[in-house]
């Protein structure tokens, strides 16, 4: 789980910066605050090219051929507890997306705090995000990854919805924690807990699955609250549907009755 944390650290650190430097930019223009954005990534990815191995294999699935991997081999009980956690994760991406979209506008025109603040606040996010895989590491290597990851998706439920109730400072800055952490730290406990249910040899396969269903999880969750603030102009409305979505989500992924400490197959 620690281990896991530490690879999953990189976004964090991310949202830190550009919370820290965006402030910066958007007082020279939002054309230049784009392009110093857009500088950055080209950077980043330079970086990571120069680290990429040079044997890598792209574009092939684990039977060589071009296409998505075969299935994982499970039996009925497994493959039925992996769908959960797949459906579980698109829901957790679609969970996060009024936080992503609308976190720094809320808190720079909705609660009338301004474009500093927003950044502060969003940078903060990006620090409980650096430490926020570690922590659900820390605990899933205590607790179990099912029953972290359940409790995980409780807690971010509960940050998405203190918005949806109060404008105060101190729910802004709980919510922000929250979403930090959790927004990371949940790729380290649905990893593991991908981990605990397929054989290593199918987890080529189901990770890809895992990638895929967050990625829709967050394009159709992102319409959706765009849709739902369009046609309400209420930051609330798209708070309390991330709630929902995490809430659906934790029951999707709820430990069996009696299970502690484990990670059995459902």
């Amino acid at each position: 789980g620690r281990v896991a944390g530490l690879i999953f650290m990189g976004p964090g650190a991310g949202i830190l910066v550009s919370g820290s430097v965006l402030p910066m930019l958007l007082a020279y223009g939002v054309a230049v605050a784009w392009l110093g954005l857009a500088a950055m990534g080209l950077l980043v990815a330079a970086l990571a090219w120069l680290g990429w191995p040079a044997d890598s294999n792209t574009g092939r699935g684990t039977t060589g051929g071009p296409g998505m991997p075969p299935l994982p081999s499970l039996d009925p009980h497994g493959r039925t507890a992996f769908y959960r956690l797949l459906a579980a994760h698109a829901l957790f991406g679609a969970a996060i997306m009024p936080h992503a979209i609308y976190w720094g506008d809320f808190i720079a025109r909705g609660l009338g705090l301004g474009v500093p603040t927003a950044g502060a606040f969003w940078a903060t996010a990006g620090v409980a995000g650096i430490a926020g895989p570690i922590l659900t590491g820390f605990a899933a290597d205590r607790a179990g990854f099912a029953p972290t990851l359940f409790a995980g998706l409780l807690f971010l439920a509960f940050g998405l919805f203190l918005p949806a109730v109060s404008g105060g400072l101190a729910a802004i800055a709980l919510s922000t924690f929250l979403f930090g952490a959790f927004c990371t730290g949940m790729s380290t406990l649905m990893s593991g807990r991908t981990r605990t249910l397929v054989p290593a040899a199918d987890l080529p396969a189901a990770w890809s699955r895992m990638a895929i269903a967050v990625s829709i999880g967050q394009a159709g969750g992102g319409y959706a609250v765009a849709t739902v603030f369009a046609a309400t102009a209420r930051f609330d409305a798209v708070f309390l549907f991330g709630m929902a979505a995490a809430l659906i989500a934790a029951l999707l992924c709820r430990p069996p009755r009696g299970q502690t400490g484990t990670d059995l197959q459902a």
